[in-house]
């Protein structure tokens, strides 16, 4: 589950407010990460609507630091209620809703993708508000991407698609939509927003969220690019919910399922990507190309995600052949990709090409130098090399970084010498 995904959901459609944002109303409490990212914003009021109690206690128990502040900060409010019907009820207008709903194949769900949702939520925003929901390209189809979008700039023209790895994000403006890098600046200089946002789409310890360049990077098409994106796609309707029925009309299932889908999204979004200087409100034009290399790389980065996994899928059916030239696909779109180096490593190791596997290894490290995998796996080539004081020492960095890793716990217990604690092993 990609924790920082949600997080950022939370984040951004409160950074590209035109305003100043101080009411906000969350459907679907999920897994409490994207509401507890936006109670670092100087909120006055947060409400998150969910039908289910059961949902918040467990997001509150088991998802960590970021749900807290529903148990104690006095801005928030869980709602226990239907999402749809409290958003045609209240009178109450909102400066940011953001939807943290399930998959649009359960039951009920794809009524909040339909033209009259997003009517009834473009009436409880208030002026220059921003509605902010999901499209998981791993989870449709094309055509269903196409008629999502077609059925949101219905109600909402003025809208962005932003990335957000493959939980893509549309925003919706009851403003005009536009871009501000000062306003972005000003924004991801609060310190709890910067430390929260001490994350990055490429791995990169340089290339953090929080710089307004990689922030900004995330945009990827207006009103334009996503009109002609929607071109074709059908409306969906309260009457003719069609969504809830075509997302079975993919042939594969199962994680291949998802990195197709991904790579078929991608390829019907990669040519309607737009440049940044139509919507840019203020800031220095010679930063443009730069962001747009950074947005370049993000998207041959997902790419390379569902590459390097249609990879882990071939070798798992043991077309070893096939893995080995997917990874090597994957790596040749995004170079810095750590975790295909490490997935390559791993797979040259178990065919035997151990010096091969090493460089892999050491690069991953390279690119980011706080991977675990990448020095369990060096643990794991030192004991294939019997070398067992370089195991140890790959492993106990691995714990360094990933305190719970219990692969590597369990190889330095196998390793250390007999009577000798894991503590006192020789490194």
């Amino acid at each position: 589950m990609d924790l920082s995904a949600q997080r950022l959901q939370g984040h951004i459609p409160l950074v590209l407010h035109r305003g100043d944002p101080r009411t906000v109303l969350g459907i679907g409490f999920g897994t409490g990460q994207t509401f507890g990212a936006q109670l670092l914003y100087p909120i006055r009021r947060l409400d998150v609507v969910e039908i289910s109690p059961e949902v918040v206690e467990l997001a509150l128990t088991y998802f960590g630091q970021h749900p807290d502040g529903f148990r104690s900060d006095p801005r928030a409010r869980v709602i226990i209620d239907d999402g749809r019907s409290f958003v045609r009820l209240t009178h109450d207008h909102y400066d940011v809703i953001s939807l943290e709903m399930p998959p649009h194949a359960e039951a009920g769900v794809v009524h909040f993708y339909t033209r009259e949702f997003y009517a009834l939520a473009r009436e409880r925003l208030a002026p220059d508000g921003v509605l902010a929901q999901w499209l998981p390209i791993y989870n449709v189809t094309p055509e269903e991407t196409r008629g999502i979008v077609r059925t949101f700039l219905a109600e909402f023209p003025e809208s962005a698609l932003w990335y957000n790895g493959a939980n893509l994000l549309l925003l919706g403006f009851k403003g005009t939509f536009e871009l501000s890098l000062r306003g972005v600046r000003e924004r991801l200089q609060h310190p709890g927003i910067a430390t929260d946002l001490a994350v990055s789409h490429l791995g990169g310890p340089n290339e953090l969220l929080a710089d307004p360049k990689y922030f900004v990077a995330g945009f990827l098409m207006g009103p334009v690019g996503l009109a002609a994106l929607a071109k074709g796609g059908p409306i969906y309707t309260d009457n003719r919910p069609a969504l809830e029925f075509t997302w079975r009309g993919f042939p594969e299932w199962g994680p291949e399922r998802v990195y197709r889908l991904i790579l078929a999204n991608m390829a019907a979004i990669r040519p309607h990507v737009e440049a940044f200087s139509p919507y840019l409100r203020d800031g220095p034009a010679e930063v443009a190309p730069e962001i747009a290399g950074i947005r370049e790389r993000y998207l041959r980065r997902l790419q390379a995600v569902a590459i390097d996994g249609l990879g882990s899928v071939a070798w798992s059916r043991g077309r070893v052949a096939d893995a080995l030239e997917l990874y090597r696909q994957a790596l040749a779109l995004s170079p810095d990709f750590a975790q295909a180096h490490v997935n390559l490593a791993s797979l040259l190791q178990r065919m035997g090409r151990l010096d091969a596997a090493g460089a892999e290894y050491s690069e991953a490290i390279r690119l980011e130098p706080r991977h675990a995998e990448a020095y369990y796996g060096l643990g794991t080539l030192g004991e294939r090399r019997e070398r067992p004081a370089e195991a140890l020492r790959a492993y106990h960095r691995a714990v360094e970084i990933k305190g719970d890793f219990r692969l590597a716990l369990a190889r330095i217990a196998a390793l250390r010498p007999r009577g000798q604690s894991l503590d006192s092993a020789e490194r």
